[in-house]
């Protein structure tokens, strides 16, 4: 789910006030239908600062995020910390996962997004043993890069089954090329899987920059479509 943002004094907390019903909602109809399932929260944030002061007291940091996982009755937590300047921050990264992993005793997940391009293949390799997984945010790349790249962090240390793909909706550049094209990937080196970004997004009708109505869900009916092809449905 998305999102939680990490305030200026090391709290996490909604993007919004109408997310609390929203939350709730969601993970209601969530385990109604898929009661094996697992949610996670994706904490996203830009502001280098606010992580920098968490990770100067991860603990606390870690604790305030084992106690939003508790109130909502969640599974894990996503660290989507999305900065340029991540790999001179790593030390900080890396103290902040350590921390929640350390904080988690292995009752709850913990994941990593990962901004191709930006993050370096080390950056990435660090954190083979303090995350559950990665959510390589792999939009709009050719899959013969997403191969590459996915090798280079394997290289640098990375298990490939704790790697998801990600795949978008907003831009409506994916097609069946490239669904198929992940679903290979995932295949050919037994990856974790893939995931969507994001579900609530996917084809909107846009007039003069205002939404005019609900979502078609064009990549996921592709996305469905393919999964079936290749009996993962």
């Amino acid at each position: 789910m998305s999102f939680a943002i990490l305030g200026e004094n090391g709290n996490l907390t909604n993007e919004r006030a109408t997310d609390h019903a929203k939350i709730l909602h969601i993970i209601s109809s969530y385990k109604k239908a898929r009661p094996d399932g697992q949610i996670l929260i994706s904490n996203y944030g830009e502001y280098d600062d606010n992580y920098v002061n968490a990770s100067k007291n991860s603990q606390n940091f870690a604790e305030i995020v084992l106690l939003y996982l508790k109130k909502y009755e969640i599974d894990g937590f996503d660290l989507d910390w999305e900065s340029v300047r991540i790999n001179d921050l790593s030390n900080e990264l890396i103290n902040l996962l350590k921390t929640c992993k350390y904080i988690f005793k292995n009752k709850y997940k913990l994941s990593h997004a990962i901004w191709p391009g930006v993050h370096s293949p080390k950056t990435v390799g660090m954190l083979a043993n303090l995350v559950d997984e990665i959510n390589i945010m792999s939009y709009e790349m050719s899959i013969s890069s997403l191969e590459f790249l996915i090798n280079q962090y394997n290289q640098s240390g990375f298990p490939y089954e704790k790697m998801v793909l990600g795949m978008e909706t907003e831009t409506r550049n994916e097609n069946n090329e490239t669904i198929c094209g992940k679903i290979d990937l995932v295949n050919k080196y037994n990856l974790r899987g893939i995931f969507v970004w994001r579900l609530d997004n996917d084809d909107i009708p846009i007039k003069s920059g205002i939404q005019v109505g609900p979502p078609s869900f064009r990549t996921v009916k592709m996305l469905y479509g393919a999964l079936t092809r290749y009996g993962w449905i």
